[in-house]
């Protein structure tokens, strides 16, 4: 993972009363200390026969994502005959698929959507063995393929590695014994939970599914090796809604192998991504726009949205990775940048920025707090330089000498957090290391992950507004 990603302790469905931590950072994966275990399976040859049955190609596939504390989270349906929905943080700072399995002690079942699963009832379940480790390792003692993960906030899972067939989304609430198990489903490699710690334990979602640029075991990679989707893609749209529930609050859209273009506000427009593992950004400049506005570029720019440039140089800005990072609830930026935002946001407000601070103010006074611009290094190959200063998400005039670099906003709908009737600020300016562009930045846009291209899309977003019926998209 990237860093720490998200919840608190407090277990409240009412988003408002929850206070959030960060939590992230995949720090390793390696051989874990499971205990040997016996599994009683259906032999291997025969789950591998059943689970290459009734496969027909369905791209792009686009599926309804739930609000959790602080997250996103979306179905899996793992099994067969009769799959189990697993629900899954979807993070594209993690690179394997895991869930809680039979046998997982003290495993968050009270706090979790789903049981734990029960691989035992699946025909098509088998486990790696250590003749045949594609993901994880081998440990002494043990004849099965092994993984473990911890995170820098605290927090760790240790699995076996599984193989089933699944399929992503379907209905939410509805029988698991859907059409998309024989036209969408196809084997995949996940980590069987024995064991997990920290925030693992009391999230909304079961699990955790890794999006990462690494190839070993990212559930993208994965969909197309397998012809389940055309192209190496994938896209984010997060809204954020004020309650998460088990019986799923809708809060945004995923979209495997493409985009949904009728989701979008604003054209898509595209930042280059330097990453190997992660989604990585070149932040030219960041501005605050006083008076605010939800927008890149609102519909008329008058004088009272006057544009602050921060004082500081790009090779501030990156002299460590800026990474987009869909697991991270917050956005946290190099501590460099502290001293210039804290004497921009008072030259504009009048006020201190204090993070972590609430403030008593109306819902109009919110809206009226700076709106934080980052403008990034545009993907050369896809450059449109025509009616720059009409494209939301182009920065035009606001920087003349690099008219097509990418725009996005942040606006303070976003980056302050509603609780106990107070907001909030929670975006963070004293990261050491890697700068990380979380959920809060993302939400409001479709992200679009262009693994073909080597290119992130942004294009700004409503998501969702009600509740989502996949049907009507595919």
């Amino acid at each position: 993972m990237i860093a720490s990603k998200f919840v608190s302790s407090v277990i409240l469905f009412q988003l408002s009363l929850v206070s959030f931590s960060t939590r992230k950072h995949e720090v390793c994966e390696a051989v874990s200390s499971t205990p040997s275990l016996t599994l009683n399976l259906v032999p291997k040859h025969e789950a591998l026969r059943r689970l290459t049955e009734g496969r027909r190609l369905q791209a792009q596939p686009t599926d309804a994502l739930y609000q959790g504390y602080g997250t996103h989270y979306v179905d899996l349906w793992v099994g067969f005959p009769i799959p189990q929905r697993q629900t899954v943080m979807v993070d594209t700072g993690s690179s394997v698929t895991a869930f809680p399995c039979a046998g997982c002690k003290n495993c968050g079942e009270r706090f979790h959507t789903d049981s734990l699963y029960e691989y035992r009832a699946s025909e098509t379940f088998y486990a790696s063995t250590c003749d045949s480790c594609g993901l994880g390792a081998c440990e002494s003692g043990s004849d099965l393929c092994h993984v473990s993960i911890n995170y820098l906030e605290g927090s760790s899972w240790n699995a076996f590695v599984g193989h089933d067939r699944v399929y992503m989304g379907g209905n939410h609430k509805g029988h698991p014994t859907l059409p998309h198990q024989d036209t969408d489903d196809f084997e995949f490699v996940f980590g069987c939970q024995t064991s997990i710690s920290g925030q693992f334990v009391n999230q909304l979602e079961n699990g955790i599914l890794g999006l990462s640029k690494k190839k070993e075991g990212s559930f993208w990679f994965q969909m197309f090796a397998q012809g389940k989707i055309l192209e190496r893609s994938f896209s984010l749209c997060y809204d954020h809604q004020p309650i998460a529930s088990k019986s799923g609050t809708n809060a945004g859209v995923m979209s495997m192998g493409g985009y949904n273009e009728e989701l979008h506000k604003s054209p898509l427009v595209f930042v280059k991504d330097y990453g190997t593992d992660l989604y990585t950004v070149y932040v030219e400049a960041v501005y605050l726009r006083a008076n605010g506005g939800e927008r890149a570029r609102p519909a008329e720019m008058p004088v009272q949205h006057t544009v602050h440039k921060l004082d500081i140089s790009e090779s501030q800005l990156n002299e460590y990775p800026v990474i987009v990072d869909s697991g991270t609830t917050y956005t946290f930026l190099t501590k460099e940048i502290m001293t210039t935002f804290e004497e921009t946001w008072k030259e504009i407000t009048g006020t201190d920025y204090n993070v972590g601070v609430p403030l008593d103010i109306t819902h109009g006074q919110l809206l009226s707090l700076p709106t934080v611009l980052f403008q990034m290094r545009a993907d050369p190959d896809s450059v449109n330089s025509d009616n720059v200063n009409f494209n939301a998400n182009l920065a035009g005039d606001i920087d003349p000498l690099s008219p097509t670099s990418i725009i996005v906003a942040l606006p303070a709908s976003r980056y302050m957090e509603y609780t106990n009737g107070k907001y909030t600020p929670r975006l963070y300016l004293n990261k050491s290391g890697l700068s990380i562009l979380g959920a809060n930045t993302m939400q409001g846009h479709d992200v679009f992950f262009d693994l073909e291209h080597d290119r992130i899309g942004w294009a700004e977003s409503n998501c969702v507004t009600g509740d989502f019926h996949p049907e009507l998209l595919n």
